[in-house]
């Protein structure tokens, strides 16, 4: 397995465990409180960010890894990258049609919110996924 496939894999692994800890956010919050109710305070912002940091700081740490001299990507692994992301955008932008509806039927401000949040996890999930599924096929 290649380097690239391994830092894959990291990655499948962080959005899982990102989905989970919103899930179980989420599902802590709605225990104790109506969901028109939950207010969101710079937990949340910094949340986000430390999310994007994580997926910064293992692309950073797998390119690292690799010695000094290496080319991190060839151009197989850039053209796979192109076509995993081109696919991802249309996978996003399906996703941000949920926050988009809530947004504009009126929903509490907490579904937009987490399902905004949601579907970027996903975007990236599903982008480590199709890049995977990519590298399988050649």
């Amino acid at each position: 397995m290649s380097l690239a496939q391994r830092s894959q894999w990291v990655e499948v692994a962080a959005a899982v465990l990102l989905l989970l800890g919103l899930g179980l956010w989420l599902g802590t919050q709605l225990s104790h409180t109506a969901p028109e109710d939950i207010r969101f305070g710079p937990e949340v912002g910094t949340v986000a960010i430390a999310i994007n940091l994580l997926f910064i700081a293992i692309r950073t740490w797998v390119r690292r890894s690799t010695s000094p001299g290496d080319d991190f990507a060839d151009e197989r692994d850039r053209e796979l990258g192109r076509r995993a992301d081109a696919i991802t955008m249309h996978v996003f932008m399906g996703l941000a049609v949920i926050p988009l509806v809530l947004g504009l039927s009126g929903a509490a401000p907490v579904w937009f919110v987490t399902s905004l949040l949601a579907a970027y996890l996903l975007a990236g999930l599903a982008n480590a996924l199709i890049r995977l599924g990519l590298y399988a096929r050649g």
